[in-house]
Parts: structure tokens; sequence; C-alpha cells
């Protein structure tokens, strides 16, 4: 039987919920913490419309919300698209021409380039 990595992860929270997986400068976070963020992200998504197949483009910042987003989005079966977030608005928009993400997730900063005309609707990185 061939197992999902959203599996592998539910897996192994089951088994060690409440030891230490990451560790970084925004906090720390157990295994346990870490699935119950996923999940919520992943049910804001499917909320949202977004599901098996969606491309989503998300800002790729080396951060513990990147990872956790990147878990929500397989979670649904979407397609995550990470851009550069040191790319400029041309690059962006060319982007989003030739991705045609249904969503942008992603830090105010970027999210603004998304808040006006007919660009995809964005949301911010991992609201906790």
């Amino acid at each position: 039987m061939t197992r999902t990595i959203p599996a592998l992860v539910r897996g192994a929270v089951h088994e060690v919920a409440d030891k230490l997986w990451l560790s970084s400068d925004g906090g720390e976070l157990t295994y346990g913490q870490a699935q119950a963020r996923v999940e919520r992200a992943a049910s804001a998504l499917r909320s949202s419309g977004i599901g098996v197949g969606d491309r989503v483009l998300v800002t790729a910042r080396n951060t513990a919300d990147y990872l956790l987003s990147w878990f929500a989005l397989m979670e649904v079966g979407a397609i995550q698209v990470p851009i550069n977030p040191a790319s400029t608005a041309a690059e962006i928009a060319g982007f989003v021409e030739q991705v045609k993400p249904a969503l942008v997730i992603s830090d105010a900063e970027i999210g603004a380039l998304f808040e006006a005309g007919d660009r995809p609707t964005w949301i911010p990185l991992m609201s906790r």
C-alpha cells in the first residue's frame, strides 16, 4: 500500500505527539502542535475552495510557517508553487500569468501585490 506524506506524518504524530519536532527562531513545536496547525490550515484551505490539483503560489521563505503551509497544501491535494520572496513585482506577475494560481500564500509585503485588480486571492503565510 502506498502511503502519502500526510499519512506518514499523521502516523508519526500518533506515536510521538508530545516530542519536539521543530525548533526555530519562531519558537518550538511538538509533533502534535505542528499537526494541529496543519489541520487548521488544511481546513481553512478547503473552506476557501482549494482542493486537489489547485495551484497555489507560496512565498518560499526559510520558516516553520512555510514548511507547515507545504504540509497543509499536501493534505488537501493542492500543488504548491514556491516563489522566491526576492522576486520583483514584474516577475511575480509573470508567475501568476503562467501558473494561474487559485490562491497565493505569502507575507504582507508580497501579498500587497495581490490586493487589487484581477489577481488571485492571497492569504497570510500560515495564520496561527
